[in-house]
């Protein structure tokens, strides 16, 4: 507009209230409700992919007091007596969020690959497919 003699105002980069107005703490990663959730193993390639509803640290507990008792219903127990193995517990990842039973079920068939140790019902080979070209253009 400077041909025309217009000053046009600029917009500042980061606005005030940006800056100085944060209404709520962020939540810590134990306490994330409806998150799907991944535990790598420490001494192989392999991965357990879950979800809860509950806060993720309650999940955790729950996975590492399993391990405790040898529980022969857990996966993550039956990976730890089987091989010796541990896992990560410091370096939980979360991959995401649902809101709903069935939303979480579907993510976490959708993140779970052939280094997953938990059982997850494969997802319609449509997805399938959409997921295939999502994990090439990853690569």
């Amino acid at each position: 507009m400077k041909p025309f003699d217009i000053d046009v105002p600029q917009k500042p980069a980061e606005l005030l209230n940006s800056i100085l107005c944060k209404p709520k703490d962020p939540t810590e990663k134990g306490d994330k409700i409806n998150a799907i959730y991944k535990i790598n193993c420490m001494n192989c390639n392999k991965n357990y992919i879950g979800q809860s509803e509950h806060p993720l640290r309650i999940r955790i507990q729950e996975h590492k007091s399993a391990k405790k008792r040898h529980d022969i219903n857990s996966l993550v127990s039956m990976h730890t007596d089987n091989y010796g193995h541990q896992f990560d517990w410091d370096n939980v990842k979360i991959l995401d969020r649902g809101n709903t039973k069935c939303a979480r079920e579907f993510l976490e068939a959708w993140y779970s690959n052939e280094n997953a140790i938990n059982k997850h019902v494969n997802i319609d080979e449509i997805y399938q497919l959409i997921k295939s070209k999502s994990d090439d253009q990853k690569v």
